[in-house]
């Protein structure tokens, strides 16, 4: 990520600023007190809504001319795009005491304003962004004023946070409270739930089961053998007779009913018998398959034509709707427009590269007035403060000088300053005005620009989709083939509907056949089973000796007359097998109960034998994850220790350690100087070692876990003496040209010569 533009407006001590960016060393630099770190807190605020330590109601600008409303805005490009981020906010006063509230946070994602559910749903998309939470951001981004050596002695837990270790061991924590909610079940031990299941339960019913079994076959042995003898008590010869003849009677009412059915269906569809039936169901068939050919055949041409005209339409509706945007209705017209605007084009072309020329001139002489205005001022506050304090030689040649002299120098200096101050009043009007016309010219170059642009590529695609046709042409036949598919149209819906006609007749007659032939199947059966029953009631009549007709209607009433039965025997036996039945039913019930339960014992044992399952796996897991997390832990500090001592090296020319060592329990940082052969803390070696081997360990955590985008030093020169500052200035400076940006606040005219983008802060 590269910040790219900050926009405050009533922020701490500023009422309105807009700060550029640039990819590089960003250096903001001013005399103390002057707002340079205001602006990180500000960059801060921007991205999550806060500034740590900080109350939201304290970020408000208290200036007189301030209206108790800040408002903060930040453009930041990604490597896929850019977003801009905006908080404005409002002071109020609520019983008596100073409360801040957010008014309205805006996000747009490559322009395009993203929904915001709230602030904090501002924090999780810009985070989700950038790929990096506020937290983190503070730990390995913003190195704050007086920290860039808290590094070599970490706290434990904000280095776990920087390498995500914190977030591994949660989820094994989390990991370890599921195993223990596995291992319990409705408040018990689950082994030992299995164990009593298992061990008790199951082996209790198990028995009872059995014995129940055991019962149920000698009772189902009793009610057979009642029901035997009461089987053989009504199942005499004439008894069978009497059924046999209900069958027969009812066999011939089935097959004189099924007679007339059939008839009906041949009458229905104008057959006198199965075979014409059959005959006019081919026919049908026939004619629907040819009406069939036919509504395919011109289905087939009709999505011929209709592709061909959907085709020549879209190409006559692009080829319309490019030059309608181009606002031309002919190539002609188009053509014409094009050319106009290139001539513009070229004009303004010409206008911005004189106007430049002359912008340039300006700029320098406007600067170079500047810099001399400045260097006089600065003599003169020197020249007033030797004359206050009577110096009477010069600090810096050593002459002797008087206070008259001091006085006339310093009056001829003013002079020079207020000639030079008019100068500069002329040349930065001319500036402004230059500015102002080369702001124009450039905004009308660019629209004439991309007009032409627009212009030839409507140009170029109106002549690929017209293919050396005209526009008129391409119309005529569009109207051509829709008249063809309307045609189409029309034949396809009637012989759809004559389709439909022959397909209803053909399934009437299909169904009838159906139909017909079913009955002519089931009255042949019903034949065959008619003349086995007659058959057996001649030889039940034979076996009883009784003289009728096997075929006589009224032989059930015949017989029935002389059937000789006594029921008090059998009605006894009927009663003692209801009586057995309705035990046999109870013990049923109880072992339906009990196997009920069974089922219950085992699918519980089987859930509690999954969870130690999936507890037991679950175990392994932890154990592997938290292996994992120790290993990657110590992978990500060696690789660190590897390639700090390698940024070292490249930082000085001063080799002066052989290797770097990071205590892997409380991340500690130990260096091995060469010619020792054990390791030191690093916060006991010299300040300037200390804080060059503070930057390798940073640079080496940046690259380490991939955040090679940004960093920001805040006062990194804090407590470093005159003499060693130029050396620290040039070991950030080095070190920034491995990172796409670097945001350094340090005092006023340090660092200058190396920044690729100085921010000057002043009261």
């Amino acid at each position: 990520m590269i910040l790219e533009r900050l926009k405050l407006a009533g922020f701490e001590g500023y009422r309105h600023v807009e700060v550029e960016f640039s990819p590089g060393l960003n250096l903001i630099t001013g005399r103390n007190s002057t707002g340079k770190t205001t602006l990180l807190d500000a960059v801060l605020f921007a991205l999550y809504g806060e500034v740590p330590g900080v109350e939201k109601r304290m970020l408000v600008s208290r200036l007189a001319t301030a209206n108790n409303r800040l408002s903060v805005g930040l453009s930041v490009k990604l490597p896929n795009g850019r977003f801009e981020v905006w908080r404005t906010g409002v002071l109020y006063r609520k019983g008596g005491k100073e409360n801040f509230r957010t008014e309205k946070t805006l996000l747009f994602v490559n322009e395009k304003a993203v929904p915001l559910a709230g602030e904090e749903d501002l924090r999780r998309k810009v985070s989700k962004l950038l790929g990096i939470g506020l937290k983190k951001f503070i730990n390995l981004i913003y190195v704050r004023q007086g920290e860039l050596t808290s590094i070599l002695k970490p706290r434990k837990e904000d280095m776990d946070f920087i390498l995500d270790i914190n977030v591994l061991r949660e989820v094994a924590e989390q990991l370890d409270e599921v195993r223990r909610i596995l291992e319990k079940y409705e408040g018990r031990d689950v082994k030992t739930l299995v164990v009593t299941y298992r061990e008790h339960e199951l082996p209790r019913i198990e028995g009872y089961i059995a014995s129940l079994n055991r019962q149920i076959a000698i009772l189902e042995k009793e009610v057979t053998r009642l029901q035997e003898v009461l089987e053989k008590a009504r199942s005499d010869d004439l008894k069978k007779l009497l059924l046999l003849i209900e069958k027969r009677d009812s066999y011939t009412t089935e097959i004189s009913e099924s007679r007339n059915r059939l008839q009906g269906i041949l009458d229905g569809s104008n057959a006198s018998n199965l075979q014409e039936l059959r005959s006019l169901l081919d026919k049908a068939e026939r004619d629907v398959k040819t009406c069939f050919k036919n509504v395919m055949e011109l289905n087939k041409r009709k999505r011929k034509v209709q592709d061909l005209f959907d085709a020549e339409n879209r190409r006559l509706n692009e080829a319309e709707a490019n030059l309608k945007t181009a606002s031309a209705s002919t190539m002609e017209e188009l053509e014409t427009l094009l050319r106009e605007t290139k001539d513009l084009l070229g004009k303004l072309q010409s206008e911005v590269v004189d106007t430049e020329e002359k912008y340039a001139d300006v700029l320098e002489a406007r600067s170079s007035l500047a810099g001399k205005i400045s260097s006089l001022r600065d003599e003169v506050k020197n020249h007033k403060r030797l004359l206050e304090e009577g110096v009477a030689e010069c600090p810096t040649c050593g002459q002797k000088i008087s206070p008259d002299l001091l006085r006339e120098i310093s009056f001829e200096k003013e002079a020079q300053i207020r000639r030079l101050e008019t100068e500069y009043s002329k040349v930065d009007a001319k500036h402004k005005a230059l500015d102002s016309k080369l702001k124009k010219l450039r905004g009308e170059l660019e629209k004439a620009a991309t007009r032409a642009s627009t212009l030839a590529q409507v140009h170029d695609k109106v002549k690929m989709l017209l293919r050396g046709e005209t526009l008129n042409g391409l119309r005529e036949r569009c109207r051509l083939l829709k008249r063809e598919v309307d045609e189409l149209t029309s034949k396809i819906t009637e012989e759809k509907a004559r389709l439909a006609r022959l397909e209803a007749n053909r399934d009437s007659l299909k169904k009838a056949f159906v139909d017909a032939t079913s009955i002519q199947k089931s009255i042949e059966k019903l034949e065959e089973k008619l003349r086995k029953t007659v058959k057996e009631v001649s030889t039940s009549l034979k076996t009883l000796c009784l003289p009728f007709d096997a075929e006589d209607p009224d032989l059930k009433s015949r017989v029935a007359e002389r059937i000789p039965l006594s029921r008090e025997e059998i009605e006894t036996k009927e009663t003692e097998l209801q009586e057995r039945k309705q035990r046999l039913k109870d013990l049923k019930s109880e072992l339906k109960n009990n196997l009920k339960e069974k089922r219950k014992i085992e699918e519980k044992l089987s859930i509690l034998e999954e969870r130690l399952r999936k507890a037991e796996v679950t175990r392994g897991f932890i154990e592997k994850l938290r292996e994992g997390i120790e290993k990657r832990r110590r992978r990500l500090l060696r690789n660190i220790q590897r390639q700090a001592l390698s940024v070292y090296n490249t930082l000085t020319d001063q080799h002066v350690y052989k290797a770097f060592q990071i205590d892997p329990e409380t991340y500690e940082v130990y260096v091995q100087p060469v010619g020792l052969a054990g390791f030191i803390p690093a916060s006991r070696v010299g300040g300037g070692h200390q804080t060059l081997i503070a930057l390798s360990i940073r640079m080496a955590i940046l690259n380490v876990l991939g955040y090679r985008s940004l960093l920001i030093l805040d006062e990194p020169t804090y407590g470093v003496d005159s003499q060693n500052l130029p050396q620290l200035m040039n070991y950030i400076t080095e070190m920034a040209k491995n990172l796409r940006q670097v945001l350094l606040v340090t005092h006023y005219g340090i660092g200058m010569e190396e920044a690729t983008n100085i921010i000057k802060v002043d009261i």
